[in-house]
């Protein structure tokens, strides 16, 4: 429907605006890729701790997405030249 291609079309558009402002060392755009990789992890914690056996399936997806969004969490707020990069 309609409406659905609308959500699909606005969540593009919002990672897109993310993705290439995060490629110019915008920092407001690395405030939300720390947002969004906290929420990933918080999602990926209540993931394992589901007891649904639909959602089981799916466990090892979230907890490696997990893990990705923490990798991607503690690069941008320990090293040292990611900092630097954006501070623009």
């Amino acid at each position: 429907s309609l409406g659905l291609f609308g959500i699909i079309g606005l969540f593009a558009w919002f990672v897109f605006v993310i993705g290439r402002n995060f490629w110019r060392g915008k920092n407001w755009a690395m405030i939300a890729v720390i947002v969004v990789s906290i929420l990933s992890i918080i999602s990926a914690i209540s993931a394992v701790f589901d007891i649904s056996q639909a959602l089981k399936d799916y466990i090892v997806l979230d907890v490696i997405s997990g893990l990705i969004s923490l990798i991607i969490l503690l690069y941008l707020i320990t090293n040292k030249e990611a900092k630097s990069y954006f501070v623009k």
